[in-house]
């Protein structure tokens, strides 16, 4: 799918039948917002489930297997599931969120506003696949970006101690809420100390 010469879907075909979809990024964030957030894997899945009717304008669909898989789909931008299977260290040490849209929302917004003029509060629809593509274009100058980089970087040994200081300083500043297992929390611990020897 290339945005450049299609337009964004708008309908997604299941069992014979083309749904309209509601496609505003404001479902996918709420999306994240659940991914990324408090609860079990029972509460979030109840509550992927209400945004995936929603996502299908409350149509009823039979297979909610189905209906679940189009949705990831949608997304992931249209991107096919290129995952392979991984081995459970693999697994456990996915990467951590930089970026969250319940924290850096006000960030995030402005961003938009400045380069796009781009109003996310008061605008009444913007396609998700337009919205991931112009917040992956967002400038390096944007606060929200520099919070991000913050986040991201790995501490190493290659870097002086006070550098070292530094960079722990701003990811604590700006870390995000936490809501791995401990047993996530450990591996990740562990792989921590392994880059520091």
């Amino acid at each position: 799918m290339n945005l450049l010469t299609e337009p964004p879907v708008q309908y997604i075909e299941l069992e014979g039948i083309d749904y309209l979809v509601n496609a505003d990024f404001r479902l996918f964030i709420e999306y994240e917002m659940i991914v990324q957030g408090p609860g079990t894997i029972e509460e979030k899945g109840s509550k992927t489930l209400q945004l995936v009717q929603r996502f299908f304008n409350g149509h009823n669909i039979v297979d909610q297997a189905l209906a679940v898989e189009a949705f990831l789909w949608f997304y992931q931008c249209g991107e096919e599931n290129r995952s392979i299977k991984k081995s459970e260290t693999e697994t456990a040490r996915r990467q951590r969120p930089v970026y969250s849209f319940e924290v850096d929302g006000a960030l995030i917004y402005a961003a938009f506003l400045d380069q796009y003029r781009i109003d996310l509060v008061n605008i009444d629809y913007l396609h998700w696949w337009v919205f991931r593509s112009l917040m992956s274009a967002l400038r390096e100058d944007h606060e929200f970006k520099k919070v991000m980089g913050y986040r991201a970087i790995k501490i190493d040994k290659n870097m002086t101690a006070e550098q070292r200081k530094a960079f722990r300083k701003l990811k604590q500043l700006y870390r995000l809420p936490d809501y791995r297992s401990e047993e996530e929390k450990e591996i990740e611990f562990a792989n921590s100390l392994d880059a520091l020897i």
